[in-house]
Formats: C-alpha cells, structure tokens, sequence
C-alpha cells in the first residue's frame, strides 16, 4: 500500500544528509521555489523516501537550479541576466539549441522551459 501526503519543504521532515540541503533552502528564502520545482520534476508525486533522497543527493542540481552556489548559498556574483530575452524560445535559440552553457543543462524538456519561466519571474520580483 502507497500512501501519499501533501508537503512543502518547511514541513517535510529530512533525515540524513538531506537535512543540511533542506536548511540550504530555506535559509536562503527558496522554499517556495523549491516546492514549485519539485511540482515539475515529480508531476505524479513521491515518496518521503524518494524526496529525501532527491534533497540527499542531488543537492547540487537543486542548489543550481534555484540560483544558489555548491553551499547553498546566494553566489557572490550576479545571477544570470534573463531580462534580453522575451521568452523561453530566444533563451534557448541564444544556445544553439545545444544544452553545453545553458544554465539548465542538466534539464531537459518541459521542465527546462518551466525552470526559465520560474527564473525569469524570480528575476522581476
């Protein structure tokens, strides 16, 4: 039996070395950014073990994706100027269609143009 539960990252009890990514986050004022990535990247829900394994090991895609450096922390330089380009379209055309450089290169598909739309706004804000 699978019994699924809705949860943010404030709540969602780590374990593990999870617990430090999950601190990462949240210190760096990302977990509502966070909870709408996981949205995308497990668009049909996991399990407490599979999320805390997500936070575990991939800390540094995680970290990537929300703009923070290898320590969970805001970078020392800008971030990535989103504003010259109108829409995810001229992003992506700006690379080639090739991923090497792309600042979601580890990313493929819907949830790429996703990350840019969600970056791009956290950019205006």
């Amino acid at each position: 039996m699978r019994i699924y539960k809705e949860f943010t990252i404030e709540s969602f009890g780590a374990w593990s070395g999870a617990v430090d990514t999950k601190r990462a986050i949240i210190d760096a004022g990302k977990a509502d950014l966070f909870d709408q990535l996981v949205d995308d990247i497990f668009p049909d829900g996991c399990t407490e073990t599979e999320m805390n394994d997500y936070l575990w090991f991939d800390s540094d895609s995680i970290f990537e994706m929300l703009g923070l450096d290898e320590n969970g922390e805001e970078p020392d330089e800008d971030a990535p100027d989103l504003s010259g380009f109108a829409d995810f379209e001229t992003f992506c055309n700006s690379f080639g269609k090739i991923c090497a450089g792309c600042p979601f290169e580890h990313i493929h598909g819907r949830e790429c143009e996703s990350l840019f739309d969600r970056a791009k706004e956290a950019a205006t804000v």
